[in-house]
């Protein structure tokens, strides 16, 4: 029973830890702009559709890889 709670803890952490290093990693490639504090400003750098459509692949791609009913292998995960 120590064995199963111990390795199913490992693999929780080992996905957490690719879902971390994929999430930095993809957010980074959107070069998106720092929090503003102003809602107005924050508007006014949403950015094209086209920003907009990659942001939203980008997180859609996160919840199909890492959503637990839906395991992915890593293979998959490259961008």
């Amino acid at each position: 029973m120590f064995f199963i709670l111990t390795s199913s803890f490992a693999f929780g952490q080992q996905t957490f830890d690719a879902f971390c290093n994929d999430f930095v990693a993809g957010y980074t490639k959107l070069h998106l702009p720092q929090l503003e504090l102003s809602y107005t400003n924050g508007l006014e750098h949403i950015g094209t559709a086209a920003d907009v459509q990659k942001q939203l692949a980008f997180l859609k791609k996160l919840r199909l890889i890492y959503q637990p009913s839906k395991q992915v292998s890593s293979a998959n995960r490259k961008t």
